[in-house]
């Protein structure tokens, strides 16, 4: 018997704004994001706009019902040259808060990072996470990421209630190595 895909991760659609807007105003969401959430569905259809067509941003989706539940993201670094780096991503995820403890986050990370190593060539993925996120921290760890530092801070305009972040590496050649 074939198993069921958990989850499928498509780039990001315009048509996703709704569902986008839905989970992003909840403070269990934008908080750990360090992210300010639109005001509304145009708001949100602006911010995704930057995305759409890209290889950067994706949702992450129920196959059964085609429910948008989440987005993940490998986003470019900045280069030395100041311009975007597509070697060196920033991962981020969000997720509806309703879905979580179901292993849609560890499906759609499965994802996105064998996307990002195996066929886009990407040599390096960041992600910072707050460090009292035990949650988020433990499923990085899950698939290999390292602690490189602790307790950087954001600035003033970006905190919300914690400022000690957890600067996590993965490595293509250890991801490679592993699966």
């Amino acid at each position: 018997m074939l198993k069921k895909e958990l989850v499928i991760v498509r780039p990001i659609e315009l048509t996703d704004a709704a569902a986008y807007l839905h989970y992003t105003q909840q403070p269990e969401v934008y908080v750990p994001a360090a992210v300010i959430p639109p005001l509304n569905v145009a708001a949100a259809r602006t911010r995704l706009q930057e995305f759409v067509g890209g290889d950067q941003m994706y949702a992450i989706v129920l196959p059964e019902s085609g429910q948008m539940i989440g987005d993940v993201g490998i986003y470019y670094r900045i280069a030395e040259d100041g311009g975007d780096d597509p070697q060196h991503r920033e991962l981020g995820y969000e997720l509806d808060p309703q879905f979580w403890g179901h292993g849609y986050a560890t499906a759609a990370l499965a994802r996105i990072l064998s996307l990002a190593f195996e066929k886009q060539g990407v040599a390096r993925i960041k992600a910072d996470v707050y460090v009292d996120n035990v949650v988020s921290l433990h499923l990085l760890q899950k698939f290999g990421f390292r602690e490189a530092t602790r307790g950087v801070h954001l600035p003033p305009a970006l905190q919300q209630h914690q400022t000690a972040l957890s600067e996590q590496f993965l490595d293509r050649t250890d991801w490679l190595k592993q699966h």
